[in-house]
């Protein structure tokens, strides 16, 4: 039997093949394909996966063909085809957990069912489906392992919900039975089984744990303050979405305990900790079930952890931005696979309209996986496939392959040598639906404006500044950090708030706890002390908002290209800082300041002995701020063109958007190897020029090549 795990190897969390260290890199395809697997084996990659799509739906039953019964004919040709196209060949295949048809029509009543009572899908708080389709994927999996080409297999990727563990969420779930018996008893659990603590957080008196309900469509979009809903007085919907988050959580690691209990041979993992992506949308931070990352990621029943990367500006000259935080993934010993599925120049649908545009995306997608210590899979799709039926785009993936496997030897840990970008997992679910505050805030922020600071950008939880093998960073950027407990801003302060450290508090940091709103929270974290001004309009308790500089005479703003920034959307209430000991770099822009002519702190510095705190009260800050900051807190910038920049202490990776000669400037001395083109750029200096073209991909080893061994 084939031997596969993942165990942390030099520095980063590795997949290793029968005791030896093995490169992460794979093709999917819906279907096997058998002159497609040949193309790909003879790249050099011979780890594949297939399995359900939106496309391809046969093999969502896992072989499940009615109560009891069974038929793994198809999959076991899909196997053959695999290993008659690469002898050499592992595979992982993605089996989805999400019951069939017929199954529907024998439990109507263990389906979702939406606000308004229509039903979709499986509830993912049934009982009664984990127990069945758990058998299902148990048979499975001992089927696969046992049978004929059972050495071929090194694991299993769990699929539910809509496929990527996302609740149903196309209206408003879950107001099913098994949903509404799971929650009560879920409460039970959260407050001991005490009723006066239940009533006190949710702010009734006519609730016990036997009569509460789902909270309705009209709760979820309400809220007290501006977009906040109290955590101490207004409890039942926040529960609700951290409810649903762990059920989701809970039903994923369910089944992947279900492999786990046939072989710890194999590893296991899932679509999960899309916390990056959803605030761009709707509904969907709130509803996903994707914000209990921390219990998946401290479960020792799952290995690896996987997501496509943003569909939004993933184009030429765009980013390939994460829809989880990887590094947080990475910190907790899990294997990160990044799914490449970017359609081709010769697609109907492909952003990239020539040959080279397509080379040049698999290169920066590469890039940045390489410098991040993970791995990933390169994804064709539909039925016919044929994604990568191209002699150019096959030479790359070979070159590519080759370059990650050399990387193995290397040191992959992560260094502390950029900016930690710190978001929170639970501050949604005290926010009013809606995407006008977290969209601008996180989702906006981190496309257009963080990934083109031109220095490394690592994303975690919060949760991951208790964790001793974080590494230390000169800045923190605390993006939605506004549900904070009183341990979890002792710890904060504990790690930011020493060593001549920077932290940039966003919008309201620790405004939120378990004990309601809180100024002085805030003050603990920042250093400063901050009011807030509630909105009241006709129509709205939030309003657009913006901060314009006042002070150019600070690092931060002596050298601005912009003087006002912040959101079009409407947000509140407005937060700004009463010190009078802070430095005020800009004043708040609001309709109500128009009105009365008051004018409010809104981008503030304070410098204590030995660190220094930035407030600035709008979301979406510029890049020239943001690198600016960084530059002041002691972060190295290696380009300052607004271009894509992957670095670690051997990589160096530049996506262009506008072609030109690009000067970039490096921590230390070091030689400059150009991958691709196989030449040195420059010998022993810490600054080098190339030209780049629009839309560009450079990839360099900084070093001696020989110790890439290429």
């Amino acid at each position: 039997m084939t031997l596969a795990e993942i165990r942390v190897y030099g520095g980063a969390p590795t997949l290793f093949i029968n005791d030896q260290p093995y490169p992460p890199y794979a093709y999917y395809l819906p279907v096997p394909i058998k002159t497609y697997i040949e193309q790909f084996r003879d790249a050099g990659i011979h780890i594949f996966t297939w399995g359900w799509s939106d496309i391809i739906s046969h093999s969502r039953d896992l072989c499940w063909i009615g109560p009891d019964t069974y038929d793994y004919t198809a999959f076991d040709k899909e196997v053959e085809t695999f290993v008659n196209a690469d002898k050499d060949c592992y595979i992982f295949p993605r089996l989805a957990v999400s019951p069939p048809r017929w199954w529907y029509d024998l439990h109507p009543d263990e389906m979702n069912v939406y606000d308004d009572g229509e039903k979709e899908g499986v509830s993912l708080a049934s009982i009664i489906w984990r127990k069945e389709a758990g058998e299902a994927l148990r048979r499975l999996i001992r089927h696969a392992i046992e049978g004929t080409h059972g050495d071929h297999f090194i694991g299993f990727q769990i699929t539910g919900g809509v496929n990527e563990w996302f609740y149903w969420t196309r209206k408003l779930p879950d107001f099913s039975s098994p949903a509404l018996i799971s929650f009560r008893g879920w409460l039970r659990g959260k407050y001991q089984n005490d009723v006066e603590e239940l009533r006190r957080r949710w702010g009734r008196r006519d609730i016990d744990f036997d009569t509460i309900t789902i909270p309705t469509k009209e709760q979820r979009m309400s809220s007290d303050l501006g977009l906040f809903r109290d955590p101490n007085r207004n409890a039942a919907v926040a529960d609700f979405y951290q409810f649903l988050s762990e059920i989701t959580a809970e039903a994923l690691l369910f089944f992947c305990k279900v492999v786990k209990g046939v072989t710890r041979d194999h590893i296991v993992g899932a679509f999960y900790g899309y916390l990056l992506n959803a605030t761009g949308f709707p509904y969907y931070s709130q509803h996903w079930g994707h914000n209990a990352l921390m219990k998946v990621l401290e479960s020792p029943e799952i290995d690896f952890l996987c997501a496509p990367y943003q569909y939004h500006d993933r184009g030429p000259g765009g980013v390939d931005g994460l829809q989880a935080p990887v590094d947080m993934v990475k910190l907790y010993g899990k294997l990160w696979l990044t799914e490449c599925d970017h359609f081709p120049h010769s697609w109907r649908h492909g952003l990239a309209k020539t040959l080279n545009e397509t080379l040049d995306i698999h290169k920066r997608d590469f890039a940045h996986n390489l410098v991040r210590g993970v791995g990933l899979w390169w994804m064709d799709l539909w039925p016919e496939g044929g994604w990568y039926d191209n002699p150019e785009i096959l030479r790359l993936i070979s070159r590519l392959k080759k370059i990650g496997e050399a990387s193995l030897k290397l040191d992959r840990s992560t260094k502390g040598d950029g900016v930690a970008v710190i978001i929170d997992a639970e501050t949604p679910f005290h926010l009013k639906l809606g995407t006008e505050l977290l969209k601008p805030l996180v989702f906006d922020q981190l496309i257009h404006e963080l990934y083109r600071i031109g220095t490394r950008v690592d994303i975690y939880l919060h949760e991951a500044l208790a964790n001793p093998n974080m590494p230390e960073y000169k800045l923190y950027i605390f993006l939605n950090t506004f549900y904070l407990t009183q341990k979890e801003r002792k710890v904060i302060r504990d790690r930011v708030q020493k060593d001549g450290k920077t932290a940039v508090w966003v919008f309201c940091p620790g405004f939120l706890s378990e004990d309601g709103f809180s100024t002085e929270a805030m003050r603990e974290l920042t250093g400063m002390e901050i009011g807030f001004h509630e909105v009241r309009t006709f129509f709205e308790k939030a309003t657009p908002l913006f901060i314009t500089i006042t002070d150019f005479e600070h690092p931060i703003t002596s050298n601005l290209p912009v003087t006002t920034f912040g959101t079009s959307t409407n947000v509140g209430p407005i937060f700004y800082t009463l010190d009078p000991s802070v430095r005020v770099l800009g004043k708040l822009l609001v309709h109500q300041h128009w009105v009365t002519g008051e004018e409010w702190p809104g981008f503030c510095i304070k410098e204590a002995s030995d660190w220094r705190s930035v407030f600035i009260a709008v979301p979406k800050i510029p890049v020239s701020i943001l690198r600016n900051i960084a530059r002041y807190a002691g972060v190295h910038i290696y380009s300052e063109d607004n271009d894509i920049v992957y670095a670690n202490q051997y990589f160096l990776a530049i996506h262009s958007r506008k072609p030109g000669k690009k000067t970039i400037r490096l921590p230390g001395f070091t030689h400059v190897y150009d991958i691709m083109s196989e030449t040195y750029v420059a010998r022993d200096v810490n600054e080098f020029t190339v030209k780049i073209g629009k839309n560009e991909t450079r990839l360099f080893f900084l070093g001696e090549k020989s110790i890439l061994g290429l």
